[in-house]
């Protein structure tokens, strides 16, 4: 019986260090950046370039105690205390469909609006 309890006792435990394990690392894919925060305050920026402009802008907004990590891949953090959010830094665009409008002098225009954008700074 004794034995029983200890395998038992090391499997829950081992189960336990192998979830903490898969938990501790995250991916910065090439077209990511990332932000960590721990206890909802930014520690680490995960971004493809460190430009000056980036730390030029961190500092400004009173960021200037967070650590910019350039490259992507396989990155660190404690698990359980740290939250990873990503953000696409791919150009995206925003298409509206074309639509008439009927002006105040009965011309009809057809207005057809669209956006790029790519977030530089998460």
């Amino acid at each position: 019986m004794k034995g029983y309890i200890g395998r038992i006792t090391f499997g829950v435990i081992a189960l336990l260090l192998v979830i903490a394990a898969f938990g501790a690392f995250f991916e910065v894919n090439e077209g990511e950046s990332a932000i960590v925060q721990r206890f909802g305050r930014i520690v680490s920026v995960y971004v493809k370039y460190d430009t000056p402009e980036l730390r030029n802008q961190l500092q400004n907004a009173r960021y200037g105690d967070v650590t910019i990590h350039p490259g992507t891949g396989l990155r660190f953090k404690i698990p359980f205390i740290d939250t990873v959010t990503k953000y696409s830094s791919k150009l995206t665009t925003y298409d509206t469909p074309a639509r008439p409008v009927i002006t105040s002098n009965k011309k009809q225009l057809i207005f057809d609006n669209n956006a790029q954008w790519r977030i530089m700074n998460p």
